[in-house]
Formats: structure tokens, C-alpha cells, sequence
């Protein structure tokens, strides 16, 4: 058993391609929002502690993103904007959860609304794929769960 097998014990669904790359695309999407959130908060705070902790939190982000882009399966008839798109039923909550007024009540609201939702996505994904064929895929969803998990708990 591998790294983050014993975590996230595999369904014995196993997705279809074409879910993989709709859920790859939709967790990639939320990592960009999360990663625009907190960006955008860095500049806007005065704060140095604050500061820092939203851009090394959107730094991650925005490779968690990078690392998903990669595995992301081509699909015939599938466009590059195909590929990282949001579910409607999540725009709602990433829409105020970046609409807050100042730097420090959007940064606050951009984790307690995407974390959760980032987190989910990762743990549904590594539930509906196989260890073996899927493998490449599991690696950077293991790696971004993990990720995220440090992100909250830095100490």
C-alpha cells in the first residue's frame, strides 16, 4: 500500500476517463480561485504576517493548480477551457467568498469557503481512481491533499 492509500480508500468505483478529467478540472479550477483570492489579498493587506501567510498560501495554490494541469486527460473534442471549469452548484460559494470588503475578511473567507470545498474534490477523486491506472494521476492528488493539509496546519 502506498503513500495515501490507507488515507483515502479507493470506492472500488472506478471513474471514466472523461470523469477523471471533469473532476481534475473542476479541483484545478477551485485551486486558481483560492490562489486569485488570496493573490489578490496580498496586495491589498498592510499587514506583513498577513501578507505573508496569504502569498506563500496562494504560492501553493497556484502549484497545486500547475501540478493538476498536467494530468488532466486529453480527450478528443475536450478544449483547454473545457478542462478547467467550475461546477455551477460551487460558484455560488467562491463568488462570496472572494466578494469580502477588506484584504483580511477576504483571505479569512477564501479559506473557510474553498478549503473545504479542495479538500473534498482531492479525497472524492482519489476515491474513484485505481492505484495502478490511474498511479500519475494519484501521485499529484496525494501530493495536493497533502499540501492543503499543511496549508492549514503549518506547525
Amino acid at each position: 500500500m502506498s503513500i495515501g492509500e490507507a488515507a483515502v480508500p479507493s470506492t472500488g468505483v472506478s471513474l471514466t476517463i472523461h470523469d477523471v478529467a471533469a473532476q481534475l478540472g473542476h479541483l484545478r479550477w477551485l485551486e486558481l480561485e483560492l490562489f486569485r483570492a488570496l493573490g489578490g489579498a496580498v496586495t491589498a493587506t498592510t499587514d506583513a504576517r498577513s501578507k505573508l501567510a496569504a502569498s506563500v498560501e496562494s504560492r501553493h495554490a497556484g502549484e497545486r493548480a500547475e501540478a493538476l494541469a498536467v494530468v488532466i486527460p486529453f480527450i478528443e473534442g475536450l478544449t483547454a477551457d473545457d478542462r478547467t471549469r467550475c461546477h455551477e452548484h460551487d460558484a455560488a460559494a467562491v463568488a462570496s467568498a472572494v466578494a469580502g470588503t477588506g484584504a483580511e475578511s477576504r483571505v479569512a473567507e477564501a479559506r473557510r469557503a474553498l478549503r473545504p470545498l479542495i479538500r473534498a474534490a482531492y479525497e472524492s477523486i482519489l476515491a474513484g481512481t485505481g492505484p495502478v491506472a490511474d498511479a500519475p494521476v494519484r501521485r499529484v492528488l496525494v501530493a495536493g491533499l497533502a499540501g492543503v493539509d499543511q496549508d492549514v496546519n503549518p506547525c
